[in-house]
């Protein structure tokens, strides 16, 4: 919850601990098991995975359970 940012009404993942491989991998993922579309974004040289609006309102009703009212924000336009 705390590893994500609300960017453009989507949300940055902060998966810049994560090689290009690993955030490749974690991008077919979504994709795959949730058919959401998601890109890298590169800030200093590290990547991170950006989630549109659209492609974040695909899954928001299967996280929300599991987001803290803080954090809910995050999700929310």
């Amino acid at each position: 919850m705390g590893v994500g940012a609300k960017r453009n009404k989507g949300l940055t993942l902060c998966t810049e601990s994560f090689t290009l491989k690993e955030n490749i991998l974690l991008i077919n993922i979504l994709y795959i098991k949730f058919n959401i579309n998601s890109c890298l974004h590169k800030e200093k040289n590290k990547y991170r995975i950006y989630i549109n609006n659209k492609e974040l309102n695909k899954i928001k009703y299967l996280i929300k359970p599991f987001i803290l009212e803080s954090f809910l924000y995050k999700i929310h336009e």
